[in-house]
């Protein structure tokens, strides 16, 4: 803490300069952090949330123009940044936002560090117009949007380029990451890619049945989740989740390290290899499923379900301009049996019967064939981003 409050206090110290482009665009101003000179511009993003959660829209609200876009320089918070840049900080706007496409409320996060207040910063943007939220039935509904506002610094040596002010391109640079480790995975089942780096696999004096059973219901699967590993050659094991069943839960690692009683083949190796099983209790007796990391299936359209997806929506007067000219992006959600669950419109068409007859087309006739996780189990979030140019970003 006592860094971050030296680095404001330079900020707000720093000697900073607004040069204008040819346009009269102010610059980012530049400021000097840590004994480095930057420019700090001020990046802006926003999406869209559901108003009630119980009930998803087809669509969320979007604005009209991109977050960024929504300050001129005579708005009072692009003026507070250019007199005083060391004083923006991470700030959340919620945007209320009626059927009409207007904004009908705006409240700041009581966290929120901009350099100005409530009123001034939603006196900016009062006058934005979105494109409203849709209901499954076409219908234009409120929603919400949410605005997130933050400091991104750009290097500002003499000889670089001024930054942008307003920008909503996030700093590319990557972020160093710890490796991770099984052993330390509270997320289960763990997705393919953690799997594919640690799992080896061990031998097993009884070996794990691979995958669940089918066709067990949701409400009848009670499971212990657990990591097994090793440890100074020894199996190690760890609970992650909890089946509520006291005395499968109880003997869940006893019964991996005793009786399933996995040796790996070099059991010198501190790397914190790991092995997610689940564990079961019939009667008396309990079970392991082991998962098969290349099981994992993403959701899919098949090639002829598609092909009539795109006539149906051809017909419909969907593209009046052809598929490739369309900005429409879609999410489909599944139900167990691949028929579409939930359609919601990520980039809209333009037209809200367009939009509406979109989703319509989709629950009709796009059955999906769902992703499955590692245990071959359907997922939750096997939705499916369907875009109508196929070569689009």
């Amino acid at each position: 803490m006592q860094m971050l409050r030296t680095a404001i206090l330079a900020l707000a110290l720093a000697q900073s300069s607004a040069l204008a482009a040819e346009d009269g665009t102010p610059h980012a101003p530049r400021a000097v952090l840590d004994g480095k000179p930057v420019s700090i511009a001020i990046l802006i993003n926003g999406y869209g949330t559901n108003s009630n959660r119980d009930d998803a829209a087809m669509r969320l609200a979007r604005p009209v123009n991109e977050p960024f876009e929504w300050f001129e320089v005579s708005s009072r918070l692009v003026r507070a940044h250019l007199a005083n840049p060391g004083h923006l900080g991470y700030s959340q706007l919620t945007l209320d936002i009626d059927a009409g496409g207007a904004v009908s409320g705006c409240t700041l996060g009581k966290d929120s560090k901009l350099p100005v207040d409530e009123a001034a910063i939603c006196g900016d943007i009062i006058r934005q117009r979105f494109i409203p939220a849709l209901d499954d039935n076409g219908n234009r509904i409120e929603g919400t949007y949410r605005v997130t506002i933050m400091p991104r610094r750009y290097p500002a040596d003499k000889d670089q380029a001024h930054a942008p002010l307003l920008t909503g391109e996030r700093d590319p640079a990557p972020v160093p990451m710890l490796a991770p480790r099984v052993d330390q995975l509270f997320s289960f089942p763990p997705s393919p890619f953690w799997m594919r780096a640690f799992y080896a696999d061990p031998a097993w004096r009884i070996v794990p049945q691979v995958g669940l059973p089918a066709g067990v219901s949701e409400a009848d699967r009670a499971y212990t989740a657990i990591i097994v590993s090793q440890k100074g050659g020894n199996p190690a094991c760890r609970v992650i989740e909890r089946s509520g069943i006291a005395a499968q839960d109880n003997g869940a690692c006893s019964f991996a390290t005793t009786v399933l009683g996995p040796v790996w083949a070099d059991a010198s190796a501190q790397n914190h290899r790991g092995v997610p099983l689940y564990i079961s209790r019939q009667g008396e007796k309990l079970t392991a499923y082991a998962p098969d990391p290349e099981h994992e299936k993403s959701t899919r359209m098949a090639d002829e379900v598609e092909h009539r997806f795109i006539v149906s929506l051809t017909e419909a007067g969907i593209f009046p301009e052809g598929r490739e000219a369309s900005p429409l992006r879609i999410n489909l959600t599944p139900d167990s049996s691949g028929r579409v669950r939930h359609c919601r419109i990520v980039t809209s068409t333009g037209s809200d019967s367009a939009d509406y007859a979109t989703c319509r087309i989709a629950r009709q006739l796009a059955s999906l064939i769902p992703m499955e996780d590692i245990f071959g189990r359907i997922s939750p979030y096997a939705a499916l981003l369907w875009k109508a140019d196929p070569t689009g970003e």
